[in-house]
């Protein structure tokens, strides 16, 4: 049985990753073999500390059979969230189908680090039934760590 909040890189069909460095693990409470009528994926890095620290995280989404991503999005503050926080600054926000999907970015670098900006070749629409692949980027002030894996949305 998966449980809700426990859901990390060795379970979930996000891969476990690789990098030269960092070690992440991804949470997402509401992954499901046969569907999930949510998503919320949150990425974590274990072995930071003062001067090992998160830049960016990028997460992009694309609809099974197709090249063009449905989805783009870049988190440049804790917590790591695929569609950003919630109005507490610490709770991941969720999305299901038949919302619709946030303003696609892309990372910018900065003097002081990286922001972000609007992407607008990805034409924002609704989510979908259907299967997705997920990938997931995190650059760090030590290193690089990426993965990548697949999920079904349902109603």
């Amino acid at each position: 049985k998966l449980v809700p909040g426990d859901l990390t890189s060795p379970d979930l069909p996000y891969g476990t990753g690789s990098g030269n460095n960092p070690e992440v693990k991804i949470v997402d409470p509401y992954w499901r073999k046969e569907g999930m009528k949510k998503i919320q994926i949150e990425a974590r890095l274990l072995n930071g500390g003062k001067s090992k620290k998160i830049q960016y995280v990028r997460f992009g989404v694309t609809r099974e059979g197709e090249d063009t991503p449905v989805y783009v999005g870049i988190e440049i503050g804790s917590p790591y969230c695929i569609f950003g926080e919630l109005d507490d600054k610490k709770t991941c926000k969720a999305l299901k189908v038949g919302d619709t999907w946030p303003q696609s970015q892309e990372p910018v670098s900065k003097s002081d680090g990286y922001g972000k900006k609007d992407a607008t070749d990805i034409p924002r629409s609704k989510i979908t039934v259907g299967k997705y692949s997920v990938s997931i980027f995190v650059s760090t002030t030590f290193g690089t760590w990426s993965s990548n894996g697949d999920f079904n949305l349902i109603e």
